[in-house]
């Protein structure tokens, strides 16, 4: 009876559904970015708060964040841009935190979740003016978006908490247009990227959650059309990011997910703002065409995935 259990527990433990675990990174030309350096914290490490002060002792700033298949992923520069920054590490989306940080004159500028925890990053030196969050089923986000798009914001965050996707939108003007794409496999959304590539839109944020990618493509307010590449789990980081230095191409952004929701609230809705009202969104411009761009091939399939129930949506700093 005993190995008959046992045996029990293992084929369970084999056929046990595991969600893939993501890295995506955009590199781009022309960021103003010096002394950018980048570092992994392994599976199920807790992002090191202690590195990240150190960097910021020395000048830098994050420029991006993700819990990817190699744990927690930071990358920070000077020259960002940016002059002052707030970390928030925690198991419950720090609502209160938020709301506080954008009182004192902070914006998120980056976010993700994983290994039961949020990292979330507020910053000064942005030329954000207001800023709104959500989450909740994607058909009401999505109306939201379209929303914020006619009030004159763009999305500038993403990520994916295993349960919902949680959308971070800013007033700026980095941006002239925006759109957001799906795609149930990596070879998909590569070819949706070259689409975009060839009218002149630049790949601004990867990501994966509920089995499905999202990338949001832009078209900058100034110097359009950099040179960009991605992938998506690089056998060897150290030899990609490296050669893409090489090419004066630095980290502009770091994907990753699925992270494992987990809660203890009973409520998780979240409404600070409405963005419905008077302004529209700008049209396209047209600009010159990019130089050439590179992009990876690994194609993955995976199927499409059900619709999620419940609801959060959130909002932001005016």
């Amino acid at each position: 009876m005993k190995k008959v259990f046992v045996l029990f527990l293992l084929l369970a433990q084999v056929f046990t559904p595991i969600r893939a675990q993501q890295t995506l990174i955009i590199s781009e030309t022309r960021l103003p970015y010096t002394s950018q350096v980048w570092w992994t914290e392994g599976g199920s490490c807790q992002l090191s708060e202690r590195k990240i002060r150190k960097n910021w002792d020395e000048g830098r700033q994050i420029t991006s964040l993700a819990y990817t298949k190699q744990g927690w992923f930071v990358t920070m520069a000077r020259d960002s841009g940016l002059s002052d920054q707030q970390l928030k590490v925690s198991d419950e989306w720090p609502e209160n935190w938020i709301r506080a940080n954008w009182n004192a004159g902070y914006y998120i500028t980056s976010m993700a979740h994983g290994n039961g925890e949020w990292a979330v990053v507020m910053s000064k030196g942005t030329d954000y003016r207001e800023q709104c969050y959500i989450a909740c089923d994607w058909d009401e986000e999505a109306e939201w978006i379209h929303e914020c798009w006619d009030a004159g914001l763009y999305i500038t965050s993403a990520t994916f908490n295993g349960k919902y996707w949680f959308i971070v939108m800013s007033r700026t003007s980095d941006y002239t247009s925006q759109g957001y794409m799906w795609a149930t496999s990596f070879s998909k959304m590569q070819d949706k990227v070259s689409e975009k590539w060839d009218i002149d839109r630049n790949i601004q944020i990867l990501e994966y959650g509920d089995e499905e990618y999202l990338g949001v493509y832009c078209v900058y307010s100034e110097d359009n059309g950099r040179g960009q590449a991605y992938v998506r789990n690089p056998s060897s980081l150290k030899s990609y990011i490296q050669e893409k230095w090489d090419e004066e191409k630095k980290i502009s952004y770091i994907g990753g997910g699925p992270g494992e929701y987990k809660s203890s609230r009973s409520d998780d809705n979240y409404t600070y703002c409405d963005c419905s009202n008077t302004y529209h969104r700008p049209t396209d411009t047209h600009t010159p065409p990019p130089p050439p761009r590179t992009q990876p091939s690994h194609p993955q399939t995976r199927p499409t995935p059900p619709p999620t129930q419940g609801k959060i949506v959130g909002g932001g700093r005016r």
